[in-house]
């Protein structure tokens, strides 16, 4: 378990609190792909009092390691953001998690709540490409599908579907209450021109295109199935917001520690 400074019932407050809203979060990410800020606005100020009665006991020293914290995850977070690698409402769950549970300068900072949390979930994300190559590899051989090279990379990032019937079951199904738990397109096609022939680009961010703005593409997608132009077979990628590694990151860290940190010190020990 990670060591936690002076473990006492306010703390444990902000641990549940921190808990259920990161889930609360989740939730909201899969059903409509976007967090409200009030959200993260809620979680600070539930647990306001708590910083507070922390910063008293403690004295100023605590306050600072708030903004040390939280300025350090900011700038990794923004970083993160703008290569793309998330979303903002991860960044922002992040860098509550580091106001919330500072750093403290007597302990080891790669064991701190945050960066342990940003560790645990980065465990659980890289199993995903383990489990999509096997699952790439039974599906192309139940299809009796060839293999090409150029395809390997993909093995690891999506899966093969039927996108024909992906569009005509899930388009304009969004609004309602079922989670969205929708692959996002992960080929994207050309149609400007019908000569040269139709060529495809990989975007490993995904499609989503269920949004208004890819309806034409879709429309044309369509177009080009039915009249066979390209194969009904693309590739996809699982749409599973990064806030549900983040929350059982979060968990995983408060039960077990700092698994990457763990698992590095015993291999090197």
């Amino acid at each position: 378990m990670i060591s936690l400074p002076d473990l006492n019932q306010p703390f444990e407050i902000k641990i549940i609190l921190c808990f259920l809203f990161l889930t609360a979060a989740s939730f909201q990410d899969l059903k409509t792909r976007a967090v409200s800020d009030s959200v993260w606005v809620k979680l600070l100020l539930c647990n306001l009092p708590i910083l507070m009665f922390e910063t008293k006991t403690v004295g100023l020293s605590y306050a600072a390691a708030i903004f040390i914290s939280g300025l350090l995850m900011a700038i990794i977070s923004a970083s993160f953001f703008y290569l793309k690698i998330w979303g903002g409402a991860d960044a922002k769950a992040l860098i509550c998690l580091s106001v919330l549970f500072p750093a403290q300068p007597d302990g080891l900072f790669l064991d701190s709540i945050p960066i342990a949390t940003l560790s645990n979930s980065t465990v659980f994300v890289l199993t995903l490409p383990v489990f999509l190559f096997l699952k790439n590899i039974l599906d192309f051989k139940k299809r009796h599908e060839k293999i090409k090279p150029k395809e390997l990379p993909l093995f690891l990032t999506g899966y093969k579907t039927d996108v024909w019937n992906l569009i005509k079951t899930q388009t304009n199904k969004k609004g309602n209450k079922r989670l969205n738990l929708y692959p996002l397109l992960i080929e994207r096609y050309d149609f400007s021109s019908q000569n040269p022939p139709v060529t495809q680009k990989v975007i490993f961010s995904g499609i989503d295109f269920r949004e208004e703005g890819e309806q034409n593409y879709v429309e044309n997608l369509r177009k080009s199935i039915v009249a066979g132009k390209i194969d009904k077979y693309g590739w996809v990628t699982p749409g599973v917001p990064y806030l549900i590694p983040i929350s059982f990151g979060f968990l995983t860290t408060i039960c077990f520690g700092n698994l990457f940190l763990k698992i590095t010190l015993f291999l090197f020990k």
